[in-house]
């Protein structure tokens, strides 16, 4: 009986968090260095990814993040190379 209290106050802590917080994974790769073969064509390569948790996005396009981590901090990515970006939104 007493792990069903808790489960439930769990789920209805969870549903509170979920109703008034939100919380996105950002992942980057940077663009690292660029070739042109011998046909015309560009390649490029990226760095390894790098992962920031975040609470708060108030603009993302390919050459500038901008928004708060998820302890308070601001937050600002900006390159004059574009990078890829994936986000997901896990709350």
């Amino acid at each position: 009986m007493n792990q069903s209290k808790i489960s439930i106050r769990q789920r209805i802590r969870e549903w509170f968090l979920d109703l008034f917080f939100e919380e996105y994974e950002i992942v980057v790769w940077f663009h690292k260095e660029s070739q042109i073969n011998e046909h015309g064509l560009k390649s490029v390569s990226y760095t390894e990814p790098k992962t920031y948790y975040m609470s708060r996005l108030d603009k993302i396009t390919h050459t500038h993040i901008k928004g708060k981590d998820i302890n308070g901090n601001p937050l600002e990515i900006k390159t004059t190379q574009p990078f890829n970006y994936n986000v997901k939104k896990l709350r």
